[in-house]
């Protein structure tokens, strides 16, 4: 079954996937560290890219995921995070659950800090 999930990816992603001799696929380490001044260098170059409208849309962190989900490419980058936005209007992300809110204000749920797994 390995052999045939492997082909199968081979497949649908093309055929120049790297396997490893466990048949795991390989994934490219990161060529920019977060946090540095080349990912700060690249995130404005992203931001020139992008619409000031949406710019004043999304933050920092948002523009930083496609930019890392993109492996740094800008364009790319640029291309995806009008997506994102649509992607988060259409299943209401971020926009909070009125009834959580509720429930936290009338004590039926309490938030009582992080787990002991540090969630």
């Amino acid at each position: 079954t390995a052999a045939l999930a492997r082909s199968t990816l081979k497949g649908n992603l093309g055929a120049d996937i790297a396997f490893d001799e466990d048949g795991v696929m390989g994934q490219e380490a990161p060529k920019v560290e977060a946090g540095s001044e080349e990912e700060a260098a690249l995130l404005r170059e992203m931001q020139a890219l992008i619409s000031d409208d949406l710019r004043s849309t999304v933050d920092a962190v948002e523009q930083l995921m496609c930019l890392r989900g993109r492996k740094y490419d800008a364009a790319r980058a640029a291309e995806l995070l009008p997506r994102l936005v649509q992607l988060k209007q259409e299943l209401k992300i971020g926009e909070g659950s009125t009834q959580l809110t509720e429930d936290i204000a009338t004590g039926k749920v309490m938030l009582l800090g992080k787990a002991s797994t540090g969630r």
